[in-house]
């Protein structure tokens, strides 16, 4: 059995998020903390990519151009 995180919480239902998509493969919602106009998450692997929770998971953010937050 896979470790209960939030992100698996919240793909249950069990934690309220802003679900932008969801089928039984994918749940994508927005950060509760956006860093720009569009932040989702899917996808983020490892402490280079920045993972807070061990949890496959990838950051989508867009809307604004993102300048020295790509060069980190």
């Amino acid at each position: 059995m896979a470790e209960e995180t939030i992100f698996s919480r919240i793909a249950a239902g069990e934690i309220s998020a802003e679900i932008v998509y969801q089928d039984e493969a994918v749940t994508a919602f927005r950060d509760i903390n956006p860093l720009a106009p569009t932040h989702g998450l899917i996808v983020n692997c490892g402490p280079h990519g920045g993972q807070e929770v061990p949890h496959l998971h990838v950051h989508l953010l867009g809307g604004r151009p993102l300048g020295p937050m790509l060069a980190e």
